[in-house]
């Protein structure tokens, strides 16, 4: 069984993508707002933030599988001690919100603090992804009317990892080539029919 079948992929669209990223950066940016350090009654509101992030970044980062079962390690792992945590924590009803707020088990409470320091970095990998999940996209849709010089032009910016196809735009190649097999089957027809030119050119020379 190769990666690629064990990771099982989502066949979620580069869109439906992206909008599972924005709204676990959304969640994540709410909860970090009211946030109090170290509180414990964020206990479960972490832990969902801590599962949608780790999520997203596995869809975010399926083109490379190694990488995105890591993600669903995380998720997974989490999710199999849920039922566990919640049998044994306590729950109260706060005096200021009128809803019933989950205190975490004194052995749980380890993970105060490492939902804090986790949830922040998954975060800020994940605003990362979707920052270039976004000029992905942006690429894709200037492909879409291109003509062969255009795609040419494109080609010849897709031949790295990870670059910049403009001085401030960054994308990720392996992800596009997922993303947009068809757009990058031409875009890679344009730029293959430029070197087989350049070649026949050089010979008649």
């Amino acid at each position: 069984m190769n990666q690629e079948q064990e990771l099982q992929l989502s066949n979620l669209s580069p869109a439906q993508k992206r909008n599972v990223a924005k709204n676990a950066l959304e969640k994540f940016e709410r909860l970090d707002n009211l946030h109090i350090q170290g509180n414990l009654s964020d206990f479960d509101n972490q832990r969902d933030v801590y599962i949608e992030l780790n999520t997203a970044l596995q869809f975010a980062t399926e083109h490379n599988p190694q990488i995105a079962i890591e993600y669903r390690k995380n998720s997974q792992k989490m999710e199999q001690i849920y039922e566990e945590q919640d049998k044994r924590a306590s729950f109260i009803k706060s005096e200021d919100t009128g809803k019933t707020e989950m205190i975490p088990h004194k052995d749980d409470e380890k993970y105060v603090k490492f939902f804090e320091e986790n949830n922040y970095k998954l975060a800020k990998e994940l605003d990362k992804q979707l920052n270039m999940m976004e000029n992905e996209a942006k690429l894709y849709e200037k492909t879409k009317n291109a003509d062969n010089e255009k795609l040419k032009e494109i080609g010849a910016k897709l031949k790295d990892g990870i670059l910049k196809y403009s001085p401030i735009e960054e994308i990720d190649k392996e992800r596009f080539k997922q993303s947009y097999p068809i757009a990058t089957k031409r875009i890679e027809k344009a730029f293959q029919n430029q070197i087989e030119a350049k070649k026949e050119q050089g010979m008649q020379i």
